[in-house]
């Protein structure tokens, strides 16, 4: 796709402004890394939809720099069209691809390769993470998909996403623009587990106030980027009215923030539509009480060993926290959660054995259905 415009922005006077770049690279402002511990510098990219086109923008115009840049998925993407692509399960295949063409990829020549295996369903899937790592040797630039949104604009991260690699330089938290003033169930993923940025009312839809929160919490799209460089990128900002758009959440993103955002629009006529859904799984004998939300509160618990803790960071009510886990249990028949006294807070909250057992089945069984589901319905519905 063809780049209309990409915006980077400062904070001036403790107001955001826009200033227009000749480039997506020049907007987000990173620094070089030319000599990165791991080799080559390694950028993810994570959040909502438009990572794809993103991701393969900036390996373009780095590769029009002279960089040798491979691109990658942790998770899976469209399998690209005209492009270099070499299919390998392990670093040192893509090796041997890369000095099977060493006259495309040699220093000081840019080029954009593509690495991954095929699918069943069609998709190109990365490869094992410690495999991954390896790429960042082969060349300048590797640009890692760090996690999936079914194509939705606006996501929040459940457990294990993104998938951050040792050595990462920077992530590039993704939203797009037209999640605004639509609802949550419609446009974003995982939109069951909002609860772990801040509590909202049922049938609400999204502003610029909540996008801007969900990319900047910990528990949003800069998950796992700690002291990683970050920058927001709003993207789909592609005419006046969405670019208007993108200038609220400047403003709700707040002068720590704004300044480490871009804003990009693409060409009009080169976008695709594309048919998507969306599957929500739920375990139950009778009444609908486990789900992403409680699945997703029990993987704090287990991780921080508090479910004052873990209530804190999804900002949900303590007492509400006991209600949807009470309420599961009551249909499940079992005990998910339990109270330890002593400790040196006073006590602790832990998942019973059979909650963790059940919590890691739902979790796996989540993750093979949404496999499964992909593959399903390219069978049925690839135009």
């Amino acid at each position: 796709m063809k780049l209309k415009w990409a915006y980077g922005c400062e904070v001036r006077n403790g107001n955001p402004v826009m200033i227009r770049k000749s480039s997506l690279w020049e907007a987000l402002g990173l620094p070089w890394m030319g000599e990165a511990p791991l080799g080559g510098m390694i950028i993810a990219f994570a959040g909502g939809g438009g990572k794809t086109t993103t991701m393969f923008r900036l390996a373009d115009e780095l590769a029009e720099q002279g960089k040798r840049v491979i691109v990658t998925t942790s998770t899976r993407i469209r399998r690209p069209e005209n492009r270099l692509v070499a299919e390998a399960e392990t670093a040192s295949a893509v090796r041997d691809f890369i000095e099977a063409h060493e006259a495309l990829f040699s220093a000081g020549r840019g080029q954009v390769l593509v690495t991954g295996m095929s699918g069943p369903d069609g998709k190109f899937r990365g490869m094992d993470h410690t495999e991954m790592e390896k790429l960042a040797n082969l060349g300048d630039v590797l640009l890692v998909e760090a996690d999936g949104a079914k194509m939705l604009p606006l996501k929040i991260p459940r457990e294990g996403e993104p998938v951050l690699l040792k050595g990462t330089h920077a992530v590039i938290g993704c939203c797009g623009l037209d999640c605004l003033g639509r609802t949550w169930e419609e446009t974003c993923f995982r939109h069951e587990l909002t609860d772990r940025v801040f509590d909202r009312e049922k049938g609400s839809v999204i502003t610029p106030e909540h996008a801007a929160r969900i990319l900047t919490s910990d528990q949003g799209t800069r998950k796992g980027a700690g002291n990683i460089e970050y920058r927001i990128l709003l993207n789909k900002a592609d005419n006046e009215e969405r670019l208007s758009a993108g200038a609220e959440v400047l403003k709700a993103l707040g002068e720590e923030w704004a300044g480490h955002c871009v804003i990009t629009g693409y060409l009009e006529e080169e976008k695709e539509k594309r048919l998507q859904y969306h599957l929500r799984i739920r375990l139950f004998y009778e009444e609908r009480n486990f789900g992403p939300g409680v699945s997703g509160l029990m993987a704090l618990v287990r991780e921080r060993g508090s479910l004052s803790a873990a209530c804190q960071e999804m900002h949900m009510a303590y007492s509400k926290a006991w209600k949807i886990i009470h309420k599961a249990e009551e249909d499940l028949g079992f005990q998910l959660m339990e109270g330890r006294r002593g400790g040196e807070y006073g006590g602790a909250t832990v998942l019973t054995e059979k909650g963790e057992v059940f919590l890691d089945q739902y979790l796996a069984f989540v993750e093979e259905v949404d496999i499964f589901a992909e593959k399903v319905f390219h069978k049925y519905f690839t135009m």
